[in-house]
């Protein structure tokens, strides 16, 4: 009897252990869903600073548009995975996407994981938790 009590309450740990994980990780995301919509933001206030001749040559507004795809694409991906696959952290999940996400999105990985730009690195160290 005192030894399916024991049972029984580990059961409950590794539930709740695992609640808590889902619950941080899809926190994380939302976290990342929100810098990437910052980081859109700040490169539209910035290409507002270009001249008009700058502007027409380098497109912001097709450049800003494809980084934020990409971005919200990997936030997505990282969230479908975590998903389907319950327990896992996002440090896990962005490892199988680095392993089998494509060439894009493992280009994209290796960008921001090399990047010194700021918001970059607080998306890394959001998603490496």
């Amino acid at each position: 009897m005192q030894e399916m009590m024991i049972c029984s309450e580990e059961m409950q740990t590794e539930k709740i252990r695992k609640d808590l994980l889902h619950y941080e990780v899809f926190a994380d995301i939302g976290l990342l869903k929100g810098m990437i919509s910052e980081y859109e933001s700040l490169m539209e206030e910035f290409s507002r600073t270009l001249s008009l001749p700058e502007r027409a040559e380098l497109r912001p507004q097709d450049q800003i548009a494809e980084d934020v795809r990409r971005l919200n694409t990997l936030a997505e991906a990282l969230e479908y995975i975590v998903t389907e696959e319950e327990g896992l952290s996002l440090a896990e999940a962005l490892q199988i996407l680095k392993r089998h996400g494509g060439e894009e999105i493992s280009c994209l990985i290796n960008y921001l994981e090399k990047s010194d730009y700021p918001l970059f690195q607080d998306m890394m160290a959001a998603i490496d938790r």
